[in-house]
């Protein structure tokens, strides 16, 4: 296995939602192939609105699975990962519906939907998710996606009048 294929990441966003719920929010999906047989997933979950406004949840597989059973491989495991942000934004929505009185809010058709390229460089040049940017870039385990985003937190842009 190559260095390259050792780690998958992919971004998404939050679409569906009133602007009100969670605001601006995106999710980074995260693989990687730590040892024969061992992977990690990882997923990380930026919230302008709802606390908390940062969540970082990371599971493992360990083990010999038959592939007649599931094929165990980046792809697979970036999807889960994305899976996981799925259930807690489910959850979370439940628990606002409930706390708010705002049984409607469950009739929404929302999603996570992927996007082909970084927002948080955006994000990062308006100021928004820089703290958070730089807690992924020290706890994520996947170096495609921490050299990235170590390159745009030493980053600087000035912003000018017109």
């Amino acid at each position: 296995m190559s260095k390259s294929d050792t780690c998958k990441y992919a971004t998404y966003r939050l679409a569906g939602l009133p602007a009100g719920v969670f605001g601006e929010t995106y999710v980074i999906a995260a693989a990687m192939a730590e040892g024969t047989n061992v992977y990690r997933c990882e997923y990380f979950l930026l919230t302008k609105r709802d606390e908390p406004h940062f969540l970082h949840e990371a599971f493992t597989f360990e083990g010999d699975v038959p592939e007649e059973l599931l094929k165990l491989d980046l792809d697979y495991l970036v999807g889960e990962s994305r899976q996981q942000a799925e259930n807690y934004l489910s959850e979370r929505l439940f628990q606002i519906a409930e706390k708010k009185g705002r049984p409607n809010l469950l009739e929404y058709r929302y999603e996570l939907v992927e996007m082909p390229y970084m927002p948080l460089h955006g994000c990062w040049m308006r100021g928004e998710f820089m703290e958070e940017t730089r807690k992924i870039v020290e706890a994520t385990r996947c170096g495609q996606l921490k050299r990235y985003l170590s390159l745009l937190v030493r980053s600087s842009f000035t912003r000018r009048p017109g």
